[in-house]
């Protein structure tokens, strides 16, 4: 369920998102899942959903959507939660 919840964050943010805030978008969700799970391994569980998304819609045969998981710019440093952001539009 994590998934299409991503697709549908990244399709709809139109101004850089925080990794805490996608965090606190999908937590409840996450949460009512998988309830003995703590914030940590939901965050590392967004980011993994994450590089999956950017994986999938970058293929070679994936047609791409005018806001794909692509487009976003997350940092590569686990440690870095500052932000997730939509790259601008051509």
């Amino acid at each position: 369920m994590l998934r299409p919840q991503l697709e549908a964050i990244v399709y709809a943010a139109e101004t850089p998102i925080s990794l805490d805030q996608v965090f606190s978008l999908v937590k409840e969700s996450v949460l009512a899942e998988t309830p003995e799970i703590d914030a940590a391994e939901i965050k590392s569980r967004i980011r993994a959903t994450l590089e999956e998304l950017i994986a999938d819609y970058s293929g070679p045969t994936e047609s791409k959507s005018a806001r794909s998981p692509a487009d976003i710019a997350c940092p590569p440093n686990p440690s870095n939660t500052t932000w997730c952001a939509p790259s601008p539009r051509a």
